[in-house]
């Protein structure tokens, strides 16, 4: 744990190598693989409104499924990078469940995102971000970090929720095979709410 919360360039290399090593030892993301990305409000929107592919950082759900409420979800994942939308007492959360399909995999667009030299990478984290693959969890579990590198569909009966903090999920909505979002009943009355509170 110490290690994964130490700065990449204050490792040594030895370190570095060891974190990779570890890191590597991950089981590689499969197209049965249940995945977990946490989105702002700002982003749920424009699925809703349509938006069908997405990018970025993601977690596995096996990692992070137990962490239920947004307090926690924040401390698991770590969403108080510097520009965030996020707000700890919020009532809950949006969050994308989803597998990807072989093309994805197969065009080598899921990342480990390492940064800095030690790790053999041009990038520079930028905090909370830790570039050795892990995610600088506060709960004091061991996190593993994938990527995103472009915007991709994801399989079809992959979906967007709400949960609310004390678990409670409402379906916003759900890819179909020909990888369009199709927005629920929740998330219509959603937009709605929205909109009327304009």
């Amino acid at each position: 744990d110490r290690l994964v919360h130490t700065p990449v360039d204050e490792l040594t290399q030895a370190q570095a190598d060891q974190l990779k090593r570890i890191r590597e030892l991950v089981p590689k993301i499969t197209t049965d693989t249940l995945l977990s990305k946490v989105i702002d409000n700002e982003m749920a929107m424009q699925f809703l409104n349509g938006k069908n592919k997405f990018r970025g950082f993601f977690a596995r759900e096996v990692d992070v499924g137990h962490a239920v409420s947004f307090p926690e979800r924040h401390e698991a994942l770590r969403t108080d990078y510097p520009w965030t939308l996020f707000k700890l007492d919020q009532e809950g959360y949006f969050e994308i469940e989803f597998k990807v399909v072989e093309d994805t995999i197969k065009d080598g667009l899921i990342d480990i995102p390492y940064s800095g030299e030690k790790f053999g990478s041009n990038r520079i984290p930028s905090p909370p971000e830790t570039g050795n693959g892990f995610i600088a969890s506060r709960t004091g579990e061991i996190i593993p970090e994938w990527e995103l590198s472009e915007r991709v569909t994801p399989t079809d009966g992959s979906r967007l929720v709400f949960k609310k903090n004390d678990g409670t999920k409402v379906e916003m909505g759900r890819w179909n095979t020909d990888g369009d979002f199709q927005i629920s009943e929740a998330g219509e009355r959603y937009l709605r709410e929205i909109k009327g509170a304009k």
